[in-house]
C-alpha cells in the first residue's frame, strides 16, 4: 500500500481538545502525514516542527475559498511552511451553470496565485456538485470553465457514490486531473453511512489501482467507536489491501 495520509477533520473533537497530542497520535499509528482542516491557533513553522518530531508530513490543506480569496498569499506561504503543495476548496454551494460560472472566476485568480508558488489548487466533491447541467455533472462543468492550470480535484469517494455515481468509474474518467483522492468509506448504498474503511462497499484496492499516480488521504465522518480508534482501525485494514 502508498503512504496513506489521514484528513484531520476525522478527528476534530479530539483535536479541540489537544491539538498536539492528537497530532502526535497519528503519526504514532503509522499514517504517513495529514492533510490540515484547521491550525488550531498555532503558527506555521511550530507545526512544522510538530510534524517532523511526530514522524508527518502535510500533503495539503483544506481552507475555505473566502479564506483564501480574502488572503491568498498568506495562505499559501503558511501552507508551504508545512511543506504541503496542495490547496484544497473543501465546499462551494453548485445548484446550476451561474454558480458554476460564478466560482469559475473566484478560482482563476486563486490559482494563478497558487501556481506562482508551485502550489496546485484543488477542489473537493461532495454530492451536490452531481446535479446535471444538460447531460454534464456541475463539477465537470467547472473544469470547463477554469483557466488550464488553476484547478484540479481531490475526488471524495464516499459522496461520489452518495450521489448515486459509481465511484471507480468517476475516479477512471478524472485521474488525471486527480493529484488528490479521498478514501471514505460507505457501508451499502441503502444506509449511505459513513463506516470504517473494512466495513463497506467502496473497493479502495481497485481506486488505488485506478489512481495510480494519486496520493491517498483517509478521512471518516461519522463514528460509532472513538475517531482516534476508527483511523487507527482503518489504517490497519488498508495496510492489509
Amino acid at each position: 500500500m502508498k503512504g496513506l495520509y489521514a484528513q484531520l477533520y476525522s478527528v476534530k473533537d479530539a483535536m479541540e481538545k489537544d491539538y498536539m497530542e492528537t497530532l502526535q497520535k497519528i503519526g504514532d499509528m503509522g499514517y504517513a502525514g495529514v492533510e490540515f482542516a484547521g491550525y488550531g491557533g498555532y503558527d506555521g513553522k511550530t507545526l512544522r516542527q510538530a510534524l517532523n518530531t511526530y514522524g508527518l508530513t502535510c500533503i495539503g490543506s483544506h481552507v475555505s475559498l473566502e479564506t483564501l480569496e480574502a488572503n491568498p498569499r498568506g495562505e499559501i506561504e503558511f501552507l508551504k511552511t508545512l511543506g504541503g503543495d496542495y490547496m484544497v476548496c473543501p465546499y462551494w454551494k453548485l445548484e446550476n451553470r451561474e454558480d458554476v460560472k460564478r466560482l469559475s472566476e473566484k478560482i482563476n485568480p486563486i490559482g494563478h496565485i497558487c501556481q506562482e508558488y508551485g502550489v496546485k489548487l484543488l477542489y473537493h466533491n461532495h454530492s451536490h456538485e452531481f446535479a446535471k447541467d444538460g447531460q454534464v455533472y456541475l463539477l465537470d462543468r467547472l473544469f470547463e470553465y477554469v483557466e488550464p492550470g488553476c484547478l484540479y480535484q481531490e475526488p471524495d469517494l464516499y459522496w461520489i457514490a452518495y450521489a448515486g455515481v459509481d465511484p471507480l468509474a468517476y475516479l477512471e474518467k478524472v485521474k488525471d486531473r486527480s493529484p488528490l483522492v479521498h478514501l471514505k468509506q460507505m457501508e451499502n448504498k441503502i444506509t449511505k453511512k459513513n463506516v470504517t474503511a473494512d466495513a463497506g462497499i467502496i473497493d479502495f484496492k481497485k481506486a488505488m489501482a485506478i489512481g495510480d499516480k494519486s496520493q491517498f488521504i483517509y478521512e471518516q465522518e461519522t463514528m460509532d467507536i472513538d475517531p482516534l480508534e476508527a483511523m487507527e482501525q482503518s489504517l490497519r485494514f488498508m495496510k492489509e489491501v
